[in-house]
């Protein structure tokens, strides 16, 4: 098992940060590692998602939502392949504080291969710190001028 864990401060209220998270039809617009997500947000469901590495290959796949509690916690569990080769654990974590929030968003690397693709797992880091850094944007952003249109990609990102 590898983790890679990091922790984002936030000025914005919980509600605020799991609105954009939750809305997956806008993250084209504004998220640079997970540029396509859709399916449903429920226990169970099952999602098809596409994350962008830093090399400027793409990978696809189709993971299950395993946590969701609103304005707190949302993780999916996928494979690369078989599962138990190159399974990860993707969860965003919202934790209310006096200053704000801190968002922890995490990927757990578990299965056979993990160990042997250092390249991914580096990659993998620096995705999940250009999107908190795109999270907090966005949230910004939202507070001046609310959500962007769907058929209307923001120029720039």
């Amino acid at each position: 098992m590898r983790l890679i864990e990091t922790r984002t401060e936030i000025d914005a209220s919980a509600d605020e940060i799991w609105a954009v998270l939750m809305d997956f039809g806008s993250y084209p617009s504004w998220n640079p590692m997970v540029v396509e997500i859709t399916g449903e947000q429920r226990l169970g469901a099952q999602l098809s998602v596409t994350i962008a590495m830093k090399s400027g290959r793409q990978m696809r796949f189709r993971p299950e939502v395993v946590e969701s509690e609103p304005s707190r916690l949302f993780a999916w569990l996928g494979s690369l392949g078989v599962r138990g080769l190159f399974d990860g654990l993707h969860r965003f974590e919202i934790e209310p504080n006096d200053h704000g929030t801190t968002f922890v968003h995490s990927e757990e690397f578990r299965g056979l291969l993990p160990p042997l693709l250092g390249g991914v797992i580096r990659d993998t880091h620096d995705g999940l710190r250009d999107m908190n850094e795109a999270l907090v944007a966005e949230v910004a952003r939202r507070r001046t001028v609310g959500p962007p249109h769907p058929e209307i990609p923001m120029v720039g990102r």
